[in-house]
């Protein structure tokens, strides 16, 4: 969900590695050793911590960690209906006892017993009484102006309650603003929380969610380019981004837009803005969970969706091809957008409404 925004594609995959945690860090510590002593092989990356799907290894280092950019700029606004341009969104600190916002070094998160399962890297079942800042990190700022979005992302919207993640939207005024955009008040709340842990390379997402409905909401479980990560939590456009290019691409997992909820956007901006590419799905998103899958290797893309309903998943859309699928490392966004182009003119009479989100889960 980037501004104007996002489009997707795949190959079938499911989770790729039968290697247990210990195992993981072991060969973790070895390759960076060697790739020490050999040198960074990727000079795009080589400032970012990376969990990678090829076996045992490590790009980059994690000195930039936790470090936000300084510069801060505006991305474009969607350019036509089916090539809308990029932006992102950002991350903040929280009040005590709710969210939070600090960044984990471990590969694995999650502390379940599905979360230690053979290839697991990232999980959360949000089975607690608040956000892990370990796992992720909570937004505070001005929304996209870049979409024209007309919220603004606020830590009290975001919280864990009933072994659920819950994104509130609201029909409410605040103030706020960011490191470009000077503050304002607003007539909508919302929330967003990113990925904390290090951006990876390959693997397969799963998120059980069930979306928000109302008129003017834009809801999506999407994924951005590691080099936006670190300013996120600032503004949703940095000075000087270069969408959708390289580190700087997206994926959009499930988009909802326009108050559809009967079929999802799939699509992916790598190097070119990828389009809009709306597929049906079995039901209405907002009368039940269901499981967004990207499987996500080199070369392909592959989006499905588990609807629960005793069918498995059903194949959405699919991309293959070299140049057409990232190759650099991603990570996670939930998220739920007010106005813009995803989310036409608000209704204030339908808030407020509820993004639900069962649990988190990328494996290797």
């Amino acid at each position: 969900m980037s501004t104007g925004q996002p489009d997707k594609r795949l190959d079938t995959a499911g989770p790729s590695r039968e290697v247990d945690r210990r195992a993981l860090i072991t060969r973790s510590l070895l390759v960076a050793a060697t790739v020490w002593v050999a040198g960074c092989e990727n000079s795009s990356v080589e400032n970012v911590s990376v969990v990678s799907a090829t076996p045992g290894t490590v790009r980059g280092t994690s000195a930039a960690a936790g470090t936000a950019s300084s510069a801060t700029a505006a991305v474009g606004s969607a350019s036509s209906a089916g090539d809308p341009v990029g932006s992102v969104s950002r991350t903040d600190t929280a009040p005590a006892g709710g969210v939070g916002s600090t960044a984990s070094t471990g590969a694995v998160s999650g502390t379940s017993a599905a979360s230690q399962a053979p290839g697991t890297i990232f999980f959360d079942d949000f089975d607690g009484t608040f956000v892990d800042p370990a796992r992720w990190t909570v937004f505070d700022r001005l929304s996209d102006q870049a979409n024209a979005e007309v919220n603004c992302v606020a830590p009290h919207n975001v919280s864990v309650a009933d072994g659920m993640l819950k994104i509130v939207s609201k029909f409410e005024a605040r103030t706020c603003g960011d490191s470009l955009e000077p503050a304002r008040t607003l007539r909508y709340t919302s929330g967003q929380i990113q990925q904390a842990t290090p951006p990876f390379l390959y693997g397969t997402v799963d998120v059980r969610a069930k979306a928000p409905g109302g008129v003017g909401t834009w809801p999506a479980i999407w994924m951005l380019g590691f080099e936006w990560q670190a300013s996120q939590p600032f503004t949703a456009n940095v000075q000087g981004h270069q969408w959708p290019n390289a580190g700087w691409c997206e994926i959009d997992i499930a988009e909802f837009w326009q108050g559809k909820r009967e079929e999802v956007n799939t699509t992916v901006h790598f190097n070119r803005p990828g389009g809009l590419h709306f597929q049906p799905l079995p039901f209405d998103a907002t009368t039940r969970f269901m499981v967004y899958r990207l499987e996500w290797k080199r070369n392909s893309l592959r989006w499905s969706v588990d609807a629960e309903d005793g069918k498995g998943y059903r194949r959405l859309y699919s991309i293959n091809g070299e140049g057409n699928v990232p190759d650099v490392p991603m990570y996670l966004v939930l998220h739920t957008a007010i106005g813009g182009a995803g989310g036409g003119d608000p209704d204030p009479a339908s808030f407020p409404q509820t993004f639900d989100v069962d649990y988190a889960r990328i494996t290797q």
